[in-house]
């Protein structure tokens, strides 16, 4: 295991992920997740990103793909995992990593800690509350709510 690999599983295992998924199983993850959340003009693109990730070694950026009409800049938002979670007390996510290629987790949102999982970019999806909350390398915050935007609580 590379020193970097160490390191992404320790913070995994620090904002409480409760379960790696293999490769085969966090790809059919990120299939769906293309054909549920990414605006239809860019989803060849997002595909042909994907699968030139593990070549190229890139950092992925999912915001760039994200349905416009239902997704919203929060990066001053507050309590994003309560809104990610959509009022279930025992909802699981799926993160995604930057670099796309490495496997995904499955995190019960209830275990992480805001501020612990929201410097951490990456794309978190809660598939069953059709919602995704995608974090840039810069920490800008996007959520994409494919029923309705229901931004989280903004600074006014």
């Amino acid at each position: 295991m590379t020193k970097k690999s160490k390191r992404v599983q320790d913070h995994q295992e620090h904002v409480g992920a409760t379960t790696t998924i293999d490769a085969a199983q966090s790809l059919a993850l990120l299939t769906r997740f293309a054909n549920e959340f990414v605006v239809p003009s860019k989803h060849e693109a997002f595909v042909m990103a994907l699968r030139r990730s593990p070549v190229k070694q890139k950092a992925f950026d999912y915001e760039r793909y994200l349905r416009p009409d239902c997704t919203a800049d929060v990066t001053d938002g507050r309590d994003l995992l309560r809104w990610l979670a959509a009022g279930e007390d025992e909802a699981s996510c799926i993160f995604f990593q930057r670099h796309a290629f490495r496997p995904a987790s499955r995190f019960s949102i209830s275990s992480l800690r805001e501020d612990r999982a929201m410097s951490w970019p990456g794309l978190f999806v809660n598939f069953n509350a059709c919602r995704a909350l995608a974090v840039t390398l810069d920490l800008e915050r996007f959520c994409c709510d494919l029923g309705r935007i229901r931004a989280p609580n903004r600074p006014t």
